[in-house]
This record gives C-alpha cells, structure tokens and sequence, in this order.
C-alpha cells in the first residue's frame, strides 16, 4: 500500500479530552500538544500537515490536512 494511511481522520483528540479538527494542523503555534488520540478507539495518531503532491497522471495537487495511524500501528 506505499506510504499512504488506511484512514485519514478528521479529527483526533487532545491528552485533555478536546477535540482537535484538521483545520488546525500547521497553524504556528499549534494549540495542541502531542500525543494525539483517535477519537473512536484512542490509538495514538500523527498530524498530517496539508501537502503539494503529484498523482500518478503527473498532474498536481494539495493532500488535505488529516490525522492518521503511525507507520507502526498500520
């Protein structure tokens, strides 16, 4: 499956119980601190912060800001 998430969430919770929304991944300061949560299950998440990438036709375009399982866990 390469380097892509098997989920991409859109949420993911604070140590404090807060929910965090993609929104917020990037945005200097980040009003959260790290480690992360799944909202659902509470496995441990990483922020993905929105990125430029290329598809497989060559054409060009931005990845969403999502939360997804560490490598580890997938």
């Amino acid at each position: 499956m390469g380097d892509r998430p098997l989920f991409k969430l859109r949420q993911a919770r604070h140590r404090t119980g807060r929910l965090i929304t993609a929104r917020q991944i990037g945005q200097r300061p980040e009003p959260f601190e790290r480690p992360l949560r799944c909202p659902c299950c509470k496995h441990e998440v990483n922020a993905q912060p929105e990125q430029p990438r290329v598809s497989t036709k060559g054409k060009p375009f931005t990845s969403a800001a999502h939360f997804a399982l560490p490598k580890a866990d997938c």
